[in-house]
């Protein structure tokens, strides 16, 4: 007797699913698994296979299989590879018993067809030989990847295409697509890198962590190629950021490694440990406007203010521009500075949000 009991429908949806045009026909998938620990496996080899659904026949005790443990499965198969996970329009499972056995169904939707992905890490390969010279370290990899998708991806403003493979080949696509193309790129490149999705600007967004030298930074090329878009320009205000500078306005979600470092930091002690490279990082710290994290362009206090004040006069120079470590105290400091010279100065100040400091500004001083 063939004995049937249909259970609950449990589906879960991609947080960034939106519109998807067009039918791809993909084959099922069909296995058996006694252990729950061997579903996470099966799964994402008929994701990464593309199959449109794995039917399960679940062998082991009948007690083990729970709502819990289908969405740890599910959850563990999706970690395994960002860029399966990504690409996945929508995936779910249902069950049913027959036969005393659990018979459980995953169905899956993706943005990308095997063949299409395939592509993207042709292209990505592609971009990477024709981008990156053998000289190039991590650092310098990461640059030219970056420029090379920013200036030549468009944001999608329908909001119809979301994979890399829309980017690739009509040159636009959304911020899931950039996002993976980015994967695809430093993966190329040997660089660890991972997307994060969360929320940015009031919608549900994706953008990049990469690992640089063990640590980890936010780079979020769709907001480093604003609307509209503009022929060869390279933005870098969300380039290589730590967890403090991105939540200004990103919140990604939790289970992503911790970004503790600020970039600044890295370049300028770059410029001492690898003195081959120091004209590159000098000139990017410019590029990234953190010249004033440079021990140069910084003022703590006001006797190094008057030292900077009394130097500046003597070279002739009326207009300033440093970095002051203390908002608060440098009118008064600036009096103090003053006496003795026989000048007198005005300035305006705005905050300075490269660095982890927040009682620190941009000082602009013009002595007369």
């Amino acid at each position: 007797m063939r004995m049937v009991r249909k259970l609950n429908w449990i589906f879960a949806l991609f947080v960034l699913v939106g519109l998807f045009t067009g039918t791809v026909v993909f084959a099922s998938t069909t296995a058996t698994a006694s252990k729950v620990a061997d579903i996470p496996n099966l799964l994402y080899n008929a994701y990464v296979a593309r199959s449109d659904q794995l039917n399960l026949t679940y062998t082991g005790k009948m007690t083990e299989i729970t709502q819990a443990s289908l969405n740890t499965a599910l959850n563990t198969a999706m970690a395994k590879n960002d860029y399966i996970h990504f690409t996945m329009k929508t995936y779910g499972y249902s069950t049913s018993v027959v036969n005393g056995k659990w018979l459980i169904t995953f169905p899956a939707t993706y943005w990308e067809t095997a063949s299409e992905v395939e592509a993207v890490t042709a292209k990505a390969v592609e971009v990477f030989s024709q981008n990156v010279s053998v000289t190039m370290n991590a650092h310098q990899k990461v640059k030219a990847l970056h420029d090379w998708l920013v200036t030549h991806f468009e944001y999608d403003t329908s909001m119809v295409e979301h994979s890399a493979y829309a980017g690739i080949t009509g040159g636009k696509t959304v911020c899931q697509g950039y996002a993976l193309m980015m994967f695809k790129l430093l993966t190329a490149a040997k660089i660890p890198v991972r997307i994060v999705s969360g929320k940015a600007g009031g919608q549900n967004h994706a953008w990049n962590l990469v690992q640089l030298d063990t640590k980890w930074y936010h780079l979020d090329p769709t907001w480093d190629d604003p609307v509209p878009d503009v022929s060869g320009r390279v933005v870098y205000s969300y380039y290589m950021l730590s967890d403090p500078e991105i939540k200004r306005n990103h919140t990604p979600v939790a289970g992503y490694p911790a970004a503790t470092t600020y970039y600044d930091q890295t370049l300028i002690s770059l410029i001492t440990s690898d003195k081959s490279r120091a004209s590159f990082y000098n000139s990017f710290l410019t590029t990234l406007s953190y010249q004033y994290s440079l021990p140069s362009n910084t003022v703590n206090n006001a006797t190094e203010l008057k030292t900077k004040i009394t130097t500046a006069i003597r070279a002739s120079q009326t207009s300033l521009v440093f970095r002051y470590m203390n908002k608060a105290t440098f009118l008064n400091d600036l009096k103090t500075a003053l006496k003795g010279t026989n000048k007198s100065a005005s300035y305006s100040m705005s905050d300075y949000s490269k660095t982890a400091t927040t009682n620190d500004g941009i000082v602009t001083l013009t002595l007369r």
